[in-house]
């Protein structure tokens, strides 16, 4: 068999709880944190649904400016694992168990899977 590589793009795990850029984008800019700090806040409006330029924007401020958002991004990517971790994934047709059986179909000969992810999105590695 020939090699197989799976590249997916953003959104994979959206039907599994997982957010959309958008959709991190809001509730970033909805944290408590973000919402008490007009720079956190500016920066994220300042840049519509794309939280990877407004992230870099504060962390060009300086280091207290950077944990502030990035605890608060921590926040929002525990809350999507919880999401993705929720019913919706064991009770849908690409269960844990039919998951754990998807790298076979990109296995090569020397028994490795090659999958790769792009953007914030590691729901089939952790799976």
């Amino acid at each position: 068999m020939p090699n197989r590589i799976l590249l997916t793009g953003a959104g994979v795990s959206k039907n599994w709880g997982g957010y959309l850029a958008r959709e991190l984008w809001e509730r970033l800019l909805a944290h408590p944190e973000v919402r008490a700090a007009g720079d956190l806040r500016r920066a994220l409006l300042d840049t519509p649904e794309d939280f990877e330029t407004a992230l870099e924007t504060i962390r060009s401020t300086g280091p207290e400016r950077a944990r502030a958002i990035e605890d608060a991004l921590h926040e929002v990517f525990v809350e999507q694992d919880k999401s993705e971790n929720g019913n919706q994934f064991e009770s849908s047709a690409f269960n844990g168990e039919h998951l754990a059986l998807f790298p076979d179909r990109f296995r090569r000969h020397d028994g490795t899977s090659v999958l790769f992810t792009l953007n914030q999105d590691a729901f089939l590695e952790r799976r």
